[in-house]
């Protein structure tokens, strides 16, 4: 597992105090990104939190998948702007739902978990569209922790082989 906020690989010292996820510290806790979720994720019962101490030694956390999608079914809802942008944006989910894969990574650790396990007051379609833009259109970024998706840049690169590059420049 890793802070929900800075993306640090998690030491299994620290939670949440509102959610029971793992982050670093207080601060971490408080922050902007980790706010997005935070508040949906203290809604599931303590006895449906995962177990993140017993994943950190596994090295395997499959309901951290949740994150992402539901961060961006988040952004959705909160802000049309936001919401217009995504929509322009490709989510192939056809083709995830057909993997072999898609029940073990996608639709027992996140979707269920989100709208079945408790109400996050999301819907599976909500879940699955965050889900396909991410698979999409999420980027990696070699010198961090985590991938982002970059609107604008997915849209410039829209077509199915890949006709953008990005470079990221410090300073």
């Amino acid at each position: 597992p890793s802070c929900l906020q800075c993306l640090r690989r998690w030491e299994g010292d620290t939670v949440c105090t509102v959610c029971g996820w793992p982050v670093c510290n207080t601060k971490c806790q408080a922050g902007e990104l980790h706010q997005l979720e935070c508040q949906i994720l203290a809604r599931c019962p303590k006895e449906k939190i995962p177990d993140f101490s017993s994943q950190q030694k596994t090295g395997h956390s499959p309901n951290y998948a949740a994150i992402s999608p539901l961060r961006l079914a988040i952004l959705t809802r909160s802000s049309a702007d936001v919401e217009g942008r995504l929509r322009l944006l490709m989510d192939h989910e056809k083709e995830i739902t057909a993997d072999p894969q898609f029940e073990d990574l996608w639709q027992t650790p996140v979707i269920d978990f989100l709208t079945k396990e408790f109400d996050s007051g999301f819907i599976s379609n909500d879940i699955m569209r965050g889900i396909g833009l991410f698979c999409t259109n999420a980027v990696s970024m070699f010198s961090c922790n985590g991938r982002w998706v970059f609107p604008t840049f997915s849209f410039l690169s829209h077509s199915c082989i890949s006709n953008s590059r990005f470079f990221v420049h410090p300073g």
